[in-house]
C-alpha cells in the first residue's frame, strides 16, 4: 500500500481568488515596492506601468515636462489592453500606475469590470523625500505638484482601497490582501443568493472604507 504523503500547509495566497489590481497614486507614494510586495505575496503577476510609456513621453517627464490627456492616452489603452488579456485568461494581475483621473481609471476598467484600485497616498513632504532620495528613475521632483494638483481621488463607487504611506510596503501589502479578500467573499455571498435577493446584498464594490493606518515613516 502506498501511503499518501503528509499534507502540505497550504499557501495563503491560494486563498486569494483571482483578481486584477491597480496600484495608484502620484510619484514617490510606493507603487512599484508595494504592487512587487502584492504581487509576490498573492502569487499574481506584476506590471510596472511606468516601463509600458512610450519613449516620448520619458523624454517629456524626464525634461520636466507633465503629461497630457492626450500623451498618455495610448499608455493606459496598453495597460487596458494587458488587463483585459489577463481578464480574459483567467490570470491575476497586479499593475502600477499612477491613474491620476477617474476617466484614466474608467478606461482602465475597460480591461475589467471588476477591476480593484489600491490607493496609496500621502503628505507632499514626505512624497517630496522619496522623489528626492531615489536614483536612476525619469520622474523628477518638480513634476510632484502637477501630479497632485492633476490628482481625483478615487470616489465610493470606484472600488478602491485607500491607504496612507508610511508603514512598510510589506505592511501596505497584507492590508491590501485582507482587503481583496473581503472583496471577494462578498461577492460569492451576492452570488450565492437568488437573484431577487441580490440588491439587498452587501455589495463587494465599493468594498471597505479607507483604512486607517499608523503614519510612522517606518
Amino acid at each position: 500500500m502506498t501511503e499518501a504523503a503528509p499534507p502540505r500547509r497550504a499557501d495563503a495566497s491560494a486563498a486569494v481568488p483571482i483578481a486584477r489590481v491597480v496600484v495608484m497614486g502620484v510619484s514617490g507614494c510606493g507603487k512599484t515596492t508595494v504592487g512587487r510586495a502584492l504581487a509576490a505575496s498573492v502569487g499574481w503577476r506584476y506590471l510596472e506601468g511606468d516601463e509600458l510609456h512610450p519613449p516620448e513621453n520619458v523624454a517629456l517627464m524626464a525634461a520636466g515636462t507633465p503629461l497630457t490627456d492626450a500623451n498618455r492616452q495610448g499608455w493606459l489603452e496598453k495597460i487596458a489592453a494587458m488587463l483585459a488579456n489577463a481578464t480574459q485568461s483567467g490570470e491575476g494581475l497586479v499593475v502600477t500606475c499612477s491613474a491620476l483621473k477617474r476617466r484614466y481609471r474608467d478606461l482602465l476598467r475597460g480591461g475589467d469590470a471588476q477591476l480593484r484600485l489600491v490607493f496609496l497616498h500621502g503628505p507632499r513632504e514626505l512624497l517630496a523625500e522619496r522623489m528626492a532620495a531615489r536614483q536612476g528613475h525619469y520622474m523628477p521632483p518638480s513634476l510632484l505638484l502637477s501630479q497632485l494638483e492633476a490628482l481625483e481621488p478615487p470616489q465610493a463607487d470606484e472600488g478602491a482601497l485607500g491607504l496612507p504611506i508610511g508603514p512598510t510596503p510589506e505592511a501596505l501589502a497584507s492590508v491590501a490582501e485582507t482587503w481583496l479578500r473581503h472583496c471577494a467573499a462578498l461577492a460569492a455571498v451576492a452570488a450565492a443568493m437568488p437573484v431577487s435577493k441580490r440588491a439587498l446584498a452587501p455589495s463587494p464594490k465599493p468594498g471597505p472604507a479607507p483604512v486607517s493606518m499608523p503614519a510612522s515613516r517606518a
